[in-house]
């Protein structure tokens, strides 16, 4: 899991599997016929820079050491802490998220509320 929650490439094997490759996610069929006959692959979804954002955010604030703030922006070349100022803000007031060294990360609150925390991230 830790591959997957770093969002870095992972190769997935096996029915209704999922890939992540170059900026790319591919998922495999459900089907036991369909597979057993090599046809692995139902769908392929080419991210976008805003998708592979909201993602990197995503995962990363499942960890306990969360996400790294500068590596973010160097990677995606924009500053989040201004992109996301309000959302961020809002959750800082809230004791849901707290900035410590760099890392935006989830408070022992903010864990329990995670997913409502993500989806007010999404553009």
């Amino acid at each position: 899991n830790s591959v997957y929650l770093h969002y870095e490439d992972y190769e997935g094997i096996g029915l209704g599997a999922h890939s992540l490759i170059h900026h790319v996610r591919y998922e495999n069929t459900r089907s036991l016929t369909q597979y057993l006959d090599k046809h692995y692959l139902i769908e392929k979804t080419f991210l976008s820079q805003g998708d592979e954002l909201f993602e990197k955010i995503m995962m990363g604030l499942r960890l306990l050491e969360g996400i790294n703030v500068d590596k973010i922006n160097q990677m995606f070349k924009v500053d989040i802490m201004d992109k996301y100022k309000e959302k961020i803000n809002k959750y800082q007031d809230l004791k849901m998220l707290e900035l410590h060294d760099s890392y935006l990360r989830p408070t022992e609150l903010g864990l329990k509320y995670l997913n409502n925390i993500l989806v007010d991230f999404l553009d």
